[in-house]
């Protein structure tokens, strides 16, 4: 175990898990929090999907 946090651990650094997709849907969805976005049932399923993830992570992070 190399890294673990909020109920998630890692063989490898964590950095090395994320690509370049990874911060284009970070910035997509902090975008999307910040600014404003469409609707949940109008967004294509993968968006939905990772915007979802991230929100419960977000929350998580925040309830800690």
């Amino acid at each position: 175990m190399v890294w673990a946090g909020g109920g998630i651990g890692l063989t490898e650094c964590p950095k090395s898990t994320v690509s370049g997709d990874s911060l284009a849907w970070l910035e997509a969805f902090f975008t999307w929090k910040v600014m404003g976005g469409v609707a949940w049932e109008d967004m294509w399923s993968k968006q939905g999907d990772a915007f979802l993830v991230l929100e419960q992570e977000l929350r998580k992070g925040a309830s800690s």
